[in-house]
């Protein structure tokens, strides 16, 4: 199928032994959990801004990056997709599209990477700064010395890996930057802001896998606008702000799926808002915590033999869900409870609710 496709593009732009004009494509990678106004947003940027000619999206299928079921089926998604402005659906493998930050980031980077044809990647972040994005991950993936003994030092005082490359980051990054060789040009606060926010670490881990694959696609990071990550309360959106997909999320539990059409017109493009109404109306959509029933019979079955079998399964993490499953009260919960020891950081905890389903 990629081989086909990278025909398609080529053949479009070639005619008579030479080429008839440039055209370009951008890539987004993407859940659209669901699929709002935000991601509208995304792509009119892309095709009105970017100038892209066409736009590709690597998305996950019906199990996302944090291990819960989608909240509506993959291919109602992917339609609401094309009736905002994407012009090609690619699923992401379950296996990258429920990784962490960085192995759903290489995943995805690699899909698209691997067509060809794509030259931009374009994605969320709350800095919306494309170059330090990009000088934070380069620091990343080569490891200068003075950045390695950094992180050996946190290490060894017991802090956990993705705390200790954090702190160690912030300060090698405030030594260069008091430097008279300071080649990043903004502050460590600065630095310490967006190591903190969530959409800026996926973006990292985007220009990472971007970086390791040596591939042309050059990133750009487009600054959120409206709600944040977390936020449920959409009540002061104004026309120029946009929801969060997890807000949404989060509005359909509380709401037991009765959300008015009004409500959600202000969320959901208008040409995508009638099938969503739709699979409303009919019942299939699924909260994050459908599968917690299922999930704990399963752990339940779990051995510490069995557990090893699971990728990204520590011995320490695969100890603390054998101590903890028979005060289990569901997935997020327990990963909540992982999260405040300090050592599992939520978005590095792998997701496994579609390996042991």
């Amino acid at each position: 199928h990629y081989y086909n496709i990278r025909i398609l593009f080529q053949d479009l732009n070639f005619r008579n032994g030479r080429y008839l004009f440039y055209m370009k494509v951008v890539g987004i990678i993407a859940e659209y959990n669901p699929f709002h106004k935000g991601h509208e947003y995304q792509i009119r940027y892309a095709r009105e801004i970017l100038g892209a000619d066409y736009i590709v999206i690597a998305m996950s299928g019906d199990f996302v990056q944090r291990g819960a079921p989608a909240l509506m089926e993959k291919h109602l998604r992917a339609e609401m997709a094309l009736l905002g402005g994407a012009d090609l659906i690619l699923e992401m493998p379950v296996q990258t599209a429920t990784a962490s930050a960085e192995g759903f980031a290489a995943g995805g980077v690699s899909l698209l990477d691997g067509l060809g044809v794509v030259d931009e990647l374009c994605f969320g972040s709350e800095c919306g700064d494309t170059e330090t994005l990009m000088n934070i991950a380069q620091i990343l993936v080569k490891e200068p010395f003075e950045y390695r003994k950094l992180l050996q030092q946190n290490l060894r005082t017991g802090m956990s890996f993705p705390a200790a490359r954090s702190s160690a980051l912030i300060r090698y990054m405030r030594e260069k930057a008091t430097s008279v060789h300071n080649t990043f040009g903004v502050s460590s606060e600065h630095i310490e802001l967006i190591l903190s926010s969530p959409n800026n670490i996926l973006g990292i881990e985007y220009c990472k896998a971007l970086l390791r694959l040596n591939s042309r696609i050059l990133p750009h990071a487009l600054l959120r606008k409206g709600s944040g990550y977390h936020d449920t309360d959409f009540s002061l959106l104004s026309d120029e702000e946009f929801p969060s997909a997890s807000g949404i999320r989060s509005l359909m539990k509380k709401s037991e799926g009765t959300v008015q059409s009004a409500d959600l017109s202000r969320l959901i493009p208008s040409a995508s808002l009638p099938g969503f109404l739709d699979s409303l109306k009919k019942g299939a959509w699924l909260s994050d915590s459908a599968l917690d029933l299922p999930l704990h019979y399963k752990l339940l079955l779990e051995s510490e033999e069995t557990l090893k079998m699971y990728p990204e399964l520590s011995d320490a993490l695969i100890r603390r869900i054998l101590k903890s499953r028979n005060q289990y009260e569901g997935f997020f919960p327990v990963c909540g409870s992982f999260e405040n020891t300090g050592y599992y950081p939520f978005c590095y905890l792998p997701q496994p609710c579609p390996d042991l389903s």
